[in-house]
């Protein structure tokens, strides 16, 4: 029986990040779900790092593929997808323990298509913090065709959102392969077939800046 939530994380030379990333993961309150780590061709000792932290824990697979860079290995990740509900995770960033719970119960409360949540963006230079807030309430559910400025005023990055996974599957939605800023090219399609978006008012991630 498949999970109602599958995790997608992206891993190209991580190794120093991942014992703080994937317990952050390991450690969620809500742990039914299954975790695909995408090795995407790393020269470094990722793939090792991620073997010990994960071992003897059946919620995660780790895939190995050639590499293609950030949405390739998104994408990769993507066709073992077979749960409701789908969240894409950077593997040097780290979450809040609730993540996945708050994101599944608003999910599911609401019937929505799409949850963002706030988060906390960290300078490791100069060590300042600052969280980044959505400007809509938690109690706001939305989608672009009464609040067409959904797609102008929300953040693009991938990670600070859960999906229904149909969004992808359905309308054949994928990460572009080969670009920067890959997240612009997806969340509007994405958007644009969402009925009900949702938004949590608390920082459940910490983004790092300057990796």
């Amino acid at each position: 029986m498949s999970k109602l939530l599958n995790v997608v994380v992206p891993m190209y030379n991580v190794a120093q990040y991942l014992p703080v990333s994937i317990e952050s993961i390991k450690k969620q309150t809500y742990s039914d779900f299954t975790c695909y780590l995408v090795n995407d061709g790393s020269s470094d000792n990722t793939r090792e790092v991620a073997l010990s932290l994960i071992e003897g824990d059946d919620r995660f697979v780790l895939l190995d593929k050639e590499n293609g860079g950030l949405s390739d290995a998104r994408n990769y990740g993507l066709q073992y997808v077979d749960s409701e509900y789908v969240y894409f995770f950077d593997s040097d960033d780290c979450l809040d323990i609730h993540c996945f719970q708050a994101c599944v119960e608003a999910m599911q409360v609401e019937e929505l298509d799409m949850v963002l949540f706030d988060y906390i963006q960290v300078h490791q230079n100069s060590g300042m913090e600052e969280t980044i807030e959505n400007q809509y309430a938690g109690n706001v559910v939305s989608d672009i065709i009464t609040n067409p400025d959904l797609i102008l005023t929300i953040a693009n990055c991938a990670w600070n959102k859960m999906y229904k996974t149909s969004l992808f599957k359905t309308f054949d939605i994928t990460y572009p392969k080969g670009y920067v800023y890959e997240d612009l090219g997806t969340t509007y399609r994405l958007l644009v077939h969402c009925h009900k978006v949702g938004f949590i008012r608390f920082p459940l991630y910490r983004y790092i800046v300057d990796r």
